[in-house]
């Protein structure tokens, strides 16, 4: 069973270590992400962290997954992975064993019908997701997966993989104001107004910076050539930016895509 993250878990000394026992296959998508079973009975998705392909992309995707977790968003636990030389599947960087894992989530469905979704019971935080991606400049479209154990009725809505914060690597933010959200926009009926992204939107605006500094403190440093000044950079720029997300929020809901229908004006 997949454990969320919590803010509780995470920190300068919980951040686990696990190394890769197996490789199980190849999941789907351009980050050529392996299945792992790793030394502490998980599986996790582990993904390269090669520089000459998408260099400080896994940085970049780290810190956002641990900003993510500390707003309380529902996110798989992640860890370190170490992979011995042996397990390394064509084209991943041997240069380093230390990647980068998410815990592996035993969905029930990867795409949920729209007639389905007032069955899920955490779909308020699809506005909350939607505050984080514009704060962490994502290009890419929101994914999610849903879980329902024990055959209840409802499902829980996981968010994954932060790939595209930050620009995929490029440590930018291009604001593009239909970028990130989630397709289809269902899960936004029930925005209706700026309580609909509380309580994430206030613990955007209220972040702290020695936090953040001890999130970004915890990467690997060679995921990032060891250029503390560009991280130090990014991170001031997330801080400046947390005064922001509600501007690029009004920029998304007036879109073409016109998300929020029920957005009430009173």
């Amino acid at each position: 069973m997949v454990t969320l993250a919590t803010s509780e878990t995470i920190s300068q000394s919980s951040i686990i270590s696990v190394e890769a026992r197996y490789s199980t296959k190849a999941m789907r998508g351009q980050s050529q992400a392996r299945l792992m079973y790793c030394s502490n009975r998980s599986f996790y998705v582990v993904k390269d962290h090669d520089q000459r392909k998408r260099p400080r992309a896994l940085a970049g995707e780290m810190l956002a997954t641990l900003i993510a977790i500390w707003i309380g968003l529902p996110f798989p636990s992640p860890a370190l992975v170490e992979v011995p030389e042996k397990f390394c599947p064509a084209g991943m960087d041997k240069r380093t064993s230390l990647q980068l894992g998410s815990e592996f989530v035993e969905r029930s469905l990867d795409v949920f019908p729209v007639s389905m979704f007032g069955r899920i019971s955490n779909r308020r935080a699809f506005a909350g997701v939607l505050a984080f991606d514009k704060w962490t400049g994502n290009t890419d479209r929101r994914q999610a997966v849903f879980v329902n154990r024990r055959r209840e009725e409802s499902y829980k809505a996981v968010f994954i993989d932060n790939g595209n914060c930050f620009d995929l690597g490029k440590w930018g933010f291009p604001d593009r104001p239909a970028d990130g959200g989630f397709l289809p926009q269902t899960p936004y009926l029930d925005v209706l107004g700026w309580e609909s992204f509380e309580p994430w939107l206030t613990k955007i605006e209220e972040f702290s910076e020695p936090l953040l500094f001890d999130l970004a403190g915890q990467i690997p440093r060679d995921w990032y050539a060891q250029d503390s000044t560009a991280l130090h950079q990014l991170c001031h720029e997330m801080l400046e930016r947390r005064k922001k997300v509600r501007k690029l929020i009004a920029a998304f809901r007036s879109c073409w895509m016109r998300p929020f229908p029920n957005w009430d004006e009173t």
